[in-house]
């Protein structure tokens, strides 16, 4: 059920919804927060509400004045004219004027006299910010109703072989069998005269990637704390191979342990596979490509994974559409066939899994936040909650003292497993070889790493 004005009012300010407590003496500030609103997901601008979400109204006598100056400010100083429904509505007995700004096909939106350079404005969270320039250059490219993945690739040269060697990438995930012809109907491929020519998503999809800047890098760090990694990696090539291969390091670094399915004992990890792979391959195909941007970056904490996308949700799209299930990729091509290949959850059905899936083992919903870059956090069961191996009959009482204390601390180095048990240093050295073979431990981040509990 949709919100009423006062719910709204009472969430208080957001990156749809801004308050001002008077009728505006400058119009500069309201506008730049139209044209944000029109660049991004549209929003509200309510008039007769403070900063601290006091209701304190428009006079009645000042009502036509103020609706007029609005309309004419809109109607003057932004290019194009944004669509803006202005009315009032009373709450606890007080008239509001309510400034309703739609998102806009004419993208992008920006002040007159500023011109589109300049004078261009976006929202981030509850802040209106002035556009720079790669973000003036998406804009335009969201106008056009164009994507970057669907431009033709610069200097890059695509041959039989190569695209031979994508279709068979692609038709190893068994959903169905791509031939050339699908690339091109896809606009993976341009038809140009009598030969072919690679789109951007093309190369993304390709060994050769030619974009330095779309890797993958993934780092895992003790506590809840960002600081100086205990193990590091980073993956390039083909964005396929690099998500896959990012999904698999997360699942080296978080806890997994087993359940009794029928009379078939199968690993369990403490964050939902599917959840882990959604988030990693929403990451490859929601991500901004075009703008320069650094890498996709995947940071494994105690308590958390979280996994940051290069730029903001695309246009037009915030946190709660995309929790609804509407769908508008960044990437048209790119998401056209991960979807065909079945690398992905369908169209607006990824992010409902993963909020499921999670809350169907206990785990808290994910966390999705828009800050100019797109963070997405899974948090991880608290150690005495996660999941331990059924394999305790199979370990002696030192190798149990050891995995009881792992369990407990998330990890531990060999010096500090000597200093905290009961075991003399042989012992220790053994129980840590056994389990080790076991493939109920391993060592992360070299000699001087944390052994932690990987089944």
């Amino acid at each position: 059920m949709p919100k009423t004005l006062k719910e709204e009012i009472e969430a208080g300010e957001g990156n749809r919804l801004e308050f001002n407590s008077a009728a505006p003496s400058d119009s500069e500030k309201f506008v730049k927060t139209v044209v944000a609103f029109s660049n991004t997901a549209g929003g509200k601008i309510i008039f007769g509400v403070g900063d601290d979400k006091e209701i304190i109204g428009v006079p009645d006598t000042d009502m036509l004045a103020v609706k007029d100056g609005i309309a004419c400010a809109i109607f003057s100083k932004c290019r194009p004219t944004p669509y803006a429904d202005i009315y009032t509505e009373t709450v606890d007995g007080k008239t509001l004027i309510v400034v309703e700004v739609v998102e806009g096909p004419g993208r992008p939106y920006h002040i007159d006299t500023e011109g589109i350079g300049n004078g261009t404005y976006i929202r981030f969270g509850a802040t209106t910010r002035k556009a720079p320039p790669e973000i003036v250059t998406d804009l335009r490219r969201a106008g056009r109703n164009q994507t970057f993945d669907a431009e033709p690739c610069i200097d890059y040269t695509v041959n039989d072989d190569k695209i031979s060697a994508l279709c068979t990438v692609l038709s190893s995930y068994g959903k169905r069998t791509f031939k050339d012809a699908d690339l091109l109907n896809m606009r993976a491929l341009i038809q140009s005269g009598n030969g072919l020519k690679a789109s951007n998503a093309f190369a993304l999809l390709s060994e050769d990637n030619p974009f330095l800047n779309a890797r993958i890098s993934c780092g895992t760090f003790k506590g809840s704390e960002r600081g100086r990694p205990i193990d590091r990696k980073e993956f390039t090539g083909s964005i396929i191979r690099q998500s896959e291969e990012a999904y698999a390091y997360v699942l080296q670094h978080i806890d997994v342990g087993m359940e009794l399915r029928g009379a078939v004992r199968e690993d369990v990890y403490e964050i939902p596979e599917d959840v882990i792979r959604e988030s990693i391959m929403n990451a490859a195909v929601h991500r901004d490509y075009g703008a320069g941007r650094g890498a996709v970056s995947i940071s494994v904490y105690d308590d958390r994974v979280e996994i940051t996308s290069p730029g903001p949700l695309p246009w037009g799209m915030d946190i709660d559409k995309a929790k609804q299930g509407r769908s508008k990729p960044r990437n048209d091509v790119i998401a056209v066939i991960f979807k065909s290949a079945g690398m992905a959850e369908g169209f607006g059905t990824g992010i409902k899994m993963m909020f499921d899936e999670c809350i169907k083992v206990g785990l808290p919903e994910p966390t999705i936040v828009d800050d100019g870059d797109v963070t997405v956090t899974l948090r991880r069961p608290q150690s005495a909650e996660r999941r331990m191996p059924t394999t305790e009959h199979n370990m002696n009482p030192s190798e149990k003292e050891i995995t009881d204390m792992l369990k407990d601390s998330g990890g531990m180095t060999t010096k500090d497993i000597k200093a905290a048990s009961s075991l003399r240093p042989d012992q220790v050295k053994h129980a840590l070889s056994s389990l080790s073979k076991k493939n109920i431990i391993s060592k992360v981040g070299g000699n001087n790493g944390l052994w932690k509990i990987v089944r």
